[in-house]
């Protein structure tokens, strides 16, 4: 589950030097994951959750957009507002 996911990684992180995360994209899955019948990549949603657990982490990130962090498609009317919604 994501909360012993984040806990693991911020107990390994804990005592090394200058620790940082990157998350290399995809945050999300491509599967309905709600109520609202859309895919769930790509979402507000689905980069609200995102943001939850990485502001859980206890050290510094970057984040990295993929392909699928680009499926907003029900939400965003094009990929340049869901690529500011993802910014």
């Amino acid at each position: 589950d994501s909360l012993q996911g984040r806990l693991h990684m911020n107990k390994i992180l804990q005592d090394k030097p200058n620790a940082f995360v990157v998350s290399l994209g995809d945050l999300g899955e491509s599967s309905k994951c709600d109520d609202s019948n859309q895919l769930f990549a790509g979402t507000s949603a689905c980069f609200k959750l995102a943001r939850e657990y990485l502001d859980g982490l206890d050290f510094p990130y970057a984040v990295i957009g993929g392909n699928h962090d680009l499926e907003g498609i029900d939400e965003f009317g094009t990929d340049e507002e869901n690529l500011r919604a993802f910014l």
